[in-house]
């Protein structure tokens, strides 16, 4: 039941119905604390933060975060599980424009280096790690620790991770934006080209705004190119 509710809220938040959303997440979280189960906690915590986030709950997210990383610690999984609630944290933290507060929590969970430097997670989620917090890179125009930080994942990217979407919005929003701050507004608006037609199949409605919105800069860059 904790895994239903869990999927059903993230599902619930995504399609904008934050209010459903959230009753269910904190349902789900009450259940999987009830359980005692670790594999069911870390995700109840893990998705309840990013999804109050998303919601605009951000200091319940934050809040939700911290009791986590407490309870990961306290059933001995601190490292793993711990790391990865902080990922949803640090994302809120960024959303929220506290990018001094960002970039700390991810420097304290070593969720700032390239994957191969960093074995604390399963690759896949340093994936997710190094695709969400680059744009924290690309915002403060620490460009060469983004470009570096991009190239890495865009070889997981191709080396099998293409079909996990969660990963290929953040990569083309950093990618994208990057490339417009160094005035490269075709390769901006192919990066984006590559990835709509896949997030088009899933309902991430907002990694597909923030692609149109960073495409419509790079067209309107265009066409001043063209121009003169």
């Amino acid at each position: 039941e904790t895994h239903a509710l869990n999927t059903l809220a993230c599902d619930l938040a995504s399609l904008g119905r934050c209010e459903l959303g959230a009753e269910s997440m904190e349902r789900s979280l009450a259940i999987a604390l009830e359980l005692g189960d670790p594999d069911h906690i870390e995700r109840a915590y893990s998705n309840a933060a990013e999804i109050l986030g998303i919601c605009g709950c951000d200091e319940r997210a934050l809040e939700v975060a911290r009791a986590g990383i407490e309870r990961s610690a306290a059933l001995g999984i601190g490292e793993v599980d711990g790391a990865q609630i902080a990922l949803h944290a640090a994302e809120v933290l960024y959303e929220c424009g506290r990018w001094a507060e960002t970039a700390r929590m991810l420097a304290e969970w070593r969720l700032d280096v390239p994957g191969h430097d960093n074995d604390l997670l399963p690759l896949a989620n340093r994936v997710e790690a190094l695709a969400k917090n680059v744009e924290l890179d690309v915002g403060t125009g620490d460009w060469v620790a983004a470009t570096r930080k991009l190239t890495w994942v865009c070889e997981q990217l191709r080396n099998g991770f293409q079909s996990e979407y969660q990963y290929t919005g953040p990569y083309a929003c950093a990618h994208a934006e990057l490339a417009l701050w160094q005035g490269r507004p075709r390769e901006a608006l192919a990066a984006i080209e590559e990835v709509l037609p896949r997030l088009e199949q899933t309902d991430d409605i907002r990694y597909r705004m923030r692609l149109l919105r960073l495409g419509t800069r790079a067209a309107a860059d265009l066409a001043e190119i063209a121009r003169d």
